[in-house]
């Protein structure tokens, strides 16, 4: 079986998201107050390995914002797979959006300083 995903919301939930992959059913519950907390929990460790990236290291400009994209993407999947085994790729298309979003945000903030 190729790998599907189903998506839909339910009581007291905001987000569900089952990904099936052959046979095996994943049931990924994550919704907005747990995305939340996912994404705080980031900019505030993006936010000082910036800190000690440039301090630390001299990174500036273009290179510390690609090093910084990299990290983000990587504790966000290593986050997503601790909590409950799944990665960015099984999240509703919303969630993706307003996790590109939100880094975004944080990448232009860091760099503005």
């Amino acid at each position: 079986m190729d790998a599907v995903l189903l998506h839909g919301a339910g009581a007291g939930q905001t987000e569900h998201n089952i990904f099936c992959r052959s046979g095996r059913i994943q049931v990924m519950v994550l919704n907005e107050e747990s995305l939340e907390g996912i994404l705080a929990y980031l900019e505030r460790s993006i936010t000082r390995l910036a800190a000690d990236a440039s301090e630390n290291l001299g990174m500036k400009g273009t290179g510390l914002e690609d090093f910084l994209q990299r990290q983000f993407d990587l504790r966000l999947d290593r986050l997503l797979e601790a909590r409950d085994g799944s990665s960015i790729h099984h999240l509703e298309s919303g969630m993706k959006n307003r996790i590109i979003q939100r880094r975004q945000n944080i990448l232009d903030g860091i760099m503005r300083d």
